[in-house]
C-alpha cells in the first residue's frame, strides 16, 4: 500500500497541477472504479481527502 508520506507528495502535486484539483481527484477515482480498480479508488480517495484538508489550510496572507 501507499505511504501516508506518498498521498501527501500526491495530493500536492494534483493542487499544483490542476486548477479543480477535486475534480481531477475524482476523475481519476471513477476511471479506476469502471476498471474494478478498488486499491486505486482508495489511494485517490485518500489523495482527496488530503486535497480538501490542504485545501481548507492554505495560507491567505503574506508569508513572511
Amino acid at each position: 500500500m501507499i505511504s501516508d508520506r506518498d498521498i501527501w507528495i500526491a495530493a500536492n502535486e494534483v493542487i499544483k497541477g490542476y486548477d479543480e484539483p477535486l475534480l481531477h481527484a475524482a476523475q481519476k477515482y471513477d476511471a479506476l472504479l469502471d476498471q474494478g480498480e478498488m486499491d486505486g479508488c482508495r489511494v485517490w480517495r485518500r489523495i482527496s481527502q488530503v486535497i480538501e484538508e490542504l485545501l481548507e489550510t492554505k495560507p491567505t496572507g503574506a508569508v513572511h
